[in-house]
């Protein structure tokens, strides 16, 4: 089987400002989530904005902002809002893997 890595990728505005390639077993799905979310807090985000991103859910404070969300129908993730990483799974080439289709 194929290498798999993890690609990401920081852009302001359309300005790519970040880029790394990581193999896909140094982190977990988890892991993964959570190096996005730190990745958009420091970019442009307030202390309180990352208090927000860590309090209890449908508490006072709480907010999404720095939740990473899928990038459906590929696989991979995206974070932040005007600093974006995006997550997405490649090969050892740095071509994009698809999901398989279903029949």
């Amino acid at each position: 089987m194929a290498k798999r890595y993890w690609n990401i990728v920081g852009y302001k505005k359309f300005d790519q400002i970040f880029d790394v390639t990581i193999p896909i077993d140094c982190l977990s799905d988890r892991q993964l989530k959570d190096l996005l979310k730190c990745l958009a807090a420091k970019a442009d985000s307030s202390f309180e904005d990352i208090v927000g991103a860590y309090v209890r859910r449908k508490t006072k404070l709480a907010h999404d902002f720095l939740e990473p969300k899928s990038t459906a129908p590929t696989l991979g993730y995206m974070c932040g809002y005007d600093t974006q990483f995006v997550a997405r799974l490649v090969d050892e080439k740095g071509n994009r893997i698809d999901p398989p289709r279903l029949s």
